[in-house]
């Protein structure tokens, strides 16, 4: 029984992730990825906007642009949400392996609360962070084994080449080893060996097109006001900053009276919890490793293996993991291919409407082309031969002003004053904007007073054309 429910919460997980994609970045990822299977170069310069089109990027996600243009010209959105759930699955193989012989059911159980704990964030498709996530598990599981086979630390910079080229997550590989040499040094516990493949895997991250300067994004993205603009980085809401506090120092407690948190897993945990209270993005790394450390406490393990609390549980387990199982597989799946297969429902039912029907129906879009931030990334997919003014990739950049790319587009968005100038300034053609936007609201009446022409409108979008150019 103990194997078919294993199998069971493996199939659970798959069609519990088998999600539609969401993710507004998208279509840069994706051209990216086609300009890398082409052969015609890699995105290391700004070749999509034309505000700040001088700017170069330390932002390294080439693996993953390749894998999301790959699959897409095969397989469409379908095959990028298989490849979503495949992740998942992965990750919850990957816990079962570091956390045995804790059952199936109570890990599935677990992951599954660290989704809902984590909405907003893990739930919006594929994504490249979710590479990160995968990685990070894996890094948990070697130095997880690193005492029974000491070889496995060799693995660590070979995993961080890969993942340095695919999210810029990979920061957090050279902190779980950071934490595991701490630890190994204050223990005089295999010093040499640990230090060294620290060392490696920090060297490791150096292996990218960027070279040191990809740590010069990392610093983009610490210094610039994120919380400020961008939902999933602004910190997470009043009840989850208090379960936070409460989850960390129950952990606290273990390692200051009972001796049963090792000092690197406390580090981590630490490390985490800052970052988590910081940007709701975090959260699912947090939950993660703090279920980690929770069921490998000798206190929890007795209460769920040597009670055989599991065994007796398990017939339930059974038939929930079934009754469960059917129901994602009628309601889930159905409704995540027919958003990966339909463009209508991809167009209407993401986190915002696309202008899908705006780019249809009026093929003279082109040129510079101011349009909504969320818009970017569906424009430079549709529309390669044009430029946007800011996308995805843009918010944590800097201008000559010291202010981030999507700072600019709302003071034109909210027609902030001198917020025509800066469209002049920088030759942008075409207003791609939302139907009902500040700016929409100002130009409607009386266009030509701003130089603009209405050219088009639906219930999505608007689109003016520049009157004096």
């Amino acid at each position: 029984m103990k194997r078919l429910i294993l199998l069971l919460s493996v199939v659970t997980v798959f069609l519990l992730t088998f999600l539609p994609n969401l993710d507004t970045d998208f279509g840069w990822h994706y051209r990216c990825g086609k300009l890398l299977l082409q052969r015609q170069g890699s995105c290391t310069t700004n070749r999509f906007s034309y505000f700040l089109g001088d700017y170069r990027a330390n932002n390294p996600s080439f693996i993953y642009d390749a894998v999301t243009a790959f699959t897409y010209d095969r397989f469409g959105f379908t095959g990028l949400s298989v490849i979503n759930a495949l992740v998942f699955s992965a990750v919850f193989l990957l816990l079962t392996t570091i956390l045995a012989p804790i059952g199936a059911e109570i890990i599935l159980a677990g992951l599954a609360i660290i989704l809902f704990l984590s909405s907003g964030v893990l739930d919006l498709g594929l994504r490249s962070q979710l590479f990160s996530y995968l990685f990070f598990v894996v890094f948990l599981l070697i130095i997880d084994r690193l005492e029974q086979i000491p070889r496995l630390v060799w693995w660590l910079p070979v995993i961080m080449v890969v993942w340095v080229n695919t999210h810029i997550g990979f920061v957090l590989g050279p902190v779980l080893v950071g934490g595991y040499c701490l630890e190994a040094v204050g223990q005089r516990r295999r010093v040499k060996l640990i230090a060294t493949a620290a060392a490696v895997t920090a060297g490791a991250t150096l292996i990218n097109p960027f070279g040191w300067r990809v740590y010069l994004a990392l610093f983009d993205h610490l210094t610039a006001p994120l919380q400020t603009m961008i939902a999933e980085w602004t910190a997470p809401p009043l009840l989850q900053i208090v379960l936070l506090v409460g989850l960390t120092g129950v952990l606290i407690y273990y390692w200051v009276k009972r001796h049963s948190l090792s000092l690197y897993r406390l580090i981590v945990l630490l490390i985490l919890f800052i970052i988590a209270l910081q940007a709701r993005r975090n959260l699912p790394l947090y939950y993660t490793f703090f279920f980690y450390c929770l069921l490998s406490l000798p206190v929890i393990r007795q209460i769920l293996v040597r009670s055989r609390l599991l065994t007796r549980l398990r017939p339930l387990s059974l038939a929930l993991l079934l009754i469960i199982g059917l129901w994602l597989l009628i309601v889930r799946v159905p409704a995540t291919y027919r958003f990966d297969t339909i463009p209508a429902d991809y167009c209407r039912l993401g986190l915002r409407p696309l202008p899908c029907e705006a780019v249809q129906r009026y093929p003279a879009l082109k040129g510079n082309i101011f349009t909504m931030y969320e818009w970017g990334g569906y424009l430079i997919w549709k529309k390669p031969n044009s430029r946007v003014f800011v996308d995805g990739r843009m918010p944590a950049w800097k201008d000559t002003r010291g202010r981030s790319p999507y700072q600019v587009f709302l003071d034109i968005i909210q027609t902030k004053p001198g917020w025509n100038e800066v469209l002049r300034q920088t030759r942008t053609d075409y207003l791609l904007i939302e139907n009902g936007s500040f700016l929409d609201l100002l130009l409607r009446p009386n266009p030509h007073q701003f130089g603009w022409e209405e050219q088009y409108r639906d219930a999505v979008a608007v689109i003016y054309r520049r009157s004096n150019r």
